[in-house]
């Protein structure tokens, strides 16, 4: 029996999935009416000073205090149900775009309206709110299905002239507004992009522009100053300082770039600089843009955890975490799980190693019908090398008994794959890639000394040495040799130690701890030292060996729950059990 591809699987849920395996599944919490939304339909996330998360729904303003939603609706005070934006002004106060008119919202109000009705229009046809904002001097700009108001308090507004074109009354709605770090207005709407300076001067901006249409629903300047703008048909990067050089557009992006969507409907810059964007086929983030020219998109779906509605908004909380307003909100947890497939690069999800090399890469062995897989992550996806086996090596020879440390890379460079069939040493090479094309400079097997053959656990200590575990299917019995770097032989232990070796680990004094299926072993000067049930090792296969950063070892047991030695030089160690009985779960 191989109990390799099923004893550890990094990501068992990839088993079960599709042909269409989904990648990086999201570590996602949704929220919906059932708990305590007024309604799925999200329009807008708008996190407050005090860290409240608040959403803008089709049925009034809910808030989220991390544990559970208060709705503001029509029976407080809400003019009309649907709520398009808010936000907090720098002097606390809240303001609330509606289909029934821009609102001063006062949730702390013990008694009396909630909701101060501004009538912007003051005509009830007209008077439908999609937008709001506050700019630097402290003025509030509201965007309409009219076009753009300034409000002049106490109580009017006045229309601004941005000159945008007669005809259908879809050319004057406004979807979004910015201002950016020179005080300038930027307003997205039906008919273009509009840009108002802070003397008056209007410029429109359409696709003679280089726009990919002129329907603009998303604005955003990030950290060095340019304007991202999100349309109906695509994403647009703008040039630096767009206003003095008259041209606009420096970049364009689509699903051909990598976007789940090109109906852009949200944009977020989050306090790491990290860049993501809602759209109507899900989500995307811009995880590489050094090249300009050449950016990189992760785009996530249905598939990864979203509706499949796509996303409509978007925002930061106190944490961190990502929101995302879609059929309902959801979270998705800044330390979270995300889960890497076959999309990802990954050859085959039956992960037996992982491991870093030399040049700090995070390596994956995977097995396959069609051999052993290093699949090395390049910080975006893997790269999936099959080293260059020796015919004796058939596919059936790949799979050994072993998991967990099966492969490495040595202090010298070398490359170690544990076979079925002995131990590979591949000579030092540039790249992991360049294993495809090297041949092993050695196949140690019984003609070497190592027996049985089949290499169940590789380690390499402070001097140098590998050390080989070997299981016995049927025949001899399991083997522990090392190979000495000094002469390139190997030593067997297999004559006084217990049984299988299955962890090793060395401490800090350079004594290599090794856990067997019987017990437990320390090798310090040339001598074992052996320690059992009796000395208050957890019963059972000692399955794992962790030493932390107080010099502490960690025992992992299959039966007796974890054993912990607080001084492994000690001449005579006390072994602390943690069981079911101070906590744990399962021992």
């Amino acid at each position: 029996m191989r109990l390799a591809a099923s004893l550890l699987t990094l990501f068992t849920v990839l088993l079960a999935w599709p042909a269409r395996v989904p990648a990086k599944r999201l570590p996602v919490r949704a929220y919906t009416t059932a708990d305590g939304l007024p309604r799925n339909q999200i329009h807008s996330i708008v996190r407050d000073s005090r860290g409240f998360m608040w959403m803008c729904t089709g049925e009034g303003l809910s808030r989220f205090d991390g544990y559970e939603f208060t709705t503001y609706g029509t029976d407080q005070g809400l003019p009309r149900s649907t709520v398009y934006d808010l936000i907090e002004t720098r002097s606390g106060d809240y303001w609330a775009a509606t289909n029934g008119g821009l609102c001063r919202f006062r949730p702390g109000l013990p008694s009396g309206p909630r909701f101060l009705p501004y009538r912007v229009t003051g005509d009830p046809k007209t008077e439908y709110a999609t937008s709001v904002l506050e700019d630097r001097t402290g003025v509030i700009w509201c965007g309409t299905h009219v076009g753009l108001y300034r409000l002049e308090p106490p109580d009017s507004a006045r229309l601004i002239d941005l000159g945008m074109p007669r005809g259908s009354q879809y050319y004057a709605q406004v979807h979004a507004l910015l201002e950016d770090r020179d005080g300038t207005i930027w307003v997205g709407s039906g008919s273009g992009l509009y840009r108002r300076g802070r003397d008056g001067q209007t410029r429109r901006y359409t696709t003679r522009d280089g726009l990919p249409d002129d329907d603009i629903y998303a604005l955003l300047e990030d950290r060095q100053g340019q304007i991202w703008i999100g349309c109906a048909t695509g994403l647009c990067r703008t040039v630096p300082n767009p206003g003095a050089s008259g041209r606009l557009v420096a970049r364009v992006y689509t699903t051909q770039n990598g976007l789940s969507g090109n109906h852009i409907q949200a944009i977020l810059e989050t306090s790491e600089g990290r860049l993501w964007f809602g759209n109507v086929g899900g989500l995307s983030e811009l995880t590489s843009n050094a090249e300009p020219d050449q950016p990189h998109f992760q785009s996530y779906r249905a598939a990864e955890g979203l509706s499949d509605r796509g996303v409509q908004a978007l925002a930061e909380d106190r944490e961190h975490n990502l929101w995302a307003g879609t059929d309902g909100v959801i979270k998705i947890a800044r330390n979270g799980f995300t889960t890497y497939g076959l999309p990802d690069g990954l050859h085959d999800p039956n992960i037996t190693s992982i491991f870093e090399d030399l040049a700090g890469d995070l390596c994956v062995l995977s097995l396959a019908r069609n051999g052993l897989w290093i699949n090395r992550f390049d910080g975006q996806r893997f790269r999936a090398t099959r080293p260059k086996f020796p015919p004796e090596l058939d596919w059936l020879n790949y799979y050994g008994w072993g998991w967990k440390q099966t492969a490495f890379q040595d202090r010298a460079g070398e490359w170690w794959i544990a076979t079925g069939r002995g131990l590979l040493r591949f000579p030092k090479v540039p790249s992991v890639e360049q294993l495809a094309r090297t041949s092993p400079k050695a196949l140690y097997t019984a003609r070497n000394g190592l027996i049985p053959e089949d290499a169940f656990r590789l380690f390499e200590d402070s001097a140098g040495d590998i050390w080989v575990a070997t299981a016995a299917d049927r025949g001899p019995r399991n083997g522990l040799r090392q190979w000495l770097r000094a002469t390139g032989d190997f030593r067997d232990h297999s004559s006084v130690t217990p049984g299988l070796a299955k962890a090793f680990r060395e401490d800090r004094l350079g004594a290599l701890w090794i856990g067997f299926n019987t017990g437990l072993a320390r090798y310090r000067k040339g001598r074992f030292d052996f320690f059992t049930v009796a000395d208050g090792l957890p019963a059972g296969d000692i399955n794992d060996l962790y030493l932390d950063r107080s010099g502490r070892l960690w025992i992992a047991s299959a039966e007796g729950g974890l054993g912990r030695i607080d001084d492994p030089g000690s001449p005579h160690p006390r072994i602390v059990r943690i069981s079911t009985a101070q906590g744990l779960s399962g021992n």
